[in-house]
């Protein structure tokens, strides 16, 4: 058995972001999750609902079927208030020739509302992901309950 594959991750930008805030501009940031392990960008303060972040991790992956993108608005006196939610078909990427997908994730808010865009970049790198995706399947433990922080900033307030 070969290397354990990984999937890098560029999220660009967002765009028509759900606003959270009554007053003043969201302060968003991106939560990146695949199986256990979770990424995030850096907060943008006072972005609004545009926003850039051209923030690249890499992830283990184990032959999780979706990867879930979530836009967080950042509050300094308050619990963080979701914006909007994308999950991606991971397989669906997998088994493209390029093994790679670059463009817009629509996001929804609360599940049934328009959430915005954003722009984001998945690519598969190394290892076996035939077997992977196929041991994945054939699995039938629950996962660990502890989550593995890829990405980690020195603005980073926990949500």
């Amino acid at each position: 058995m070969g290397a354990t594959p990984f999937v890098q991750v560029c999220v660009h930008s967002g765009r028509q972001m759900y606003n959270t805030e009554t007053f003043g501009k969201m302060d968003p940031y991106v939560k990146i999750k695949v199986g256990n392990s979770v990424a995030k960008t850096p907060t943008k303060t006072n972005a609004g609902s545009e926003a850039t972040w051209e923030m690249r991790c890499q992830m283990p992956y184990h032959g999780e079927p979706t990867m879930t993108f979530e836009v967080w608005d950042e509050d300094k006196w308050s619990k963080h208030d979701l914006s909007g939610v994308a999950e991606v078909n991971l397989n669906a990427i997998i088994q493209h020739p390029t093994r790679c997908y670059s463009g817009d994730l629509q996001l929804t808010h609360k599940g049934k509302k328009f959430g915005g865009h954003l722009k984001v970049t998945i690519r598969f790198l190394g290892g076996d992901l035939q077997h992977t995706t196929h041991h994945q399947q054939q699995q039938q433990q629950p996962a660990p309950a502890a989550a593995t922080v890829v990405h980690v900033t020195q603005q980073q307030t926990p949500a």
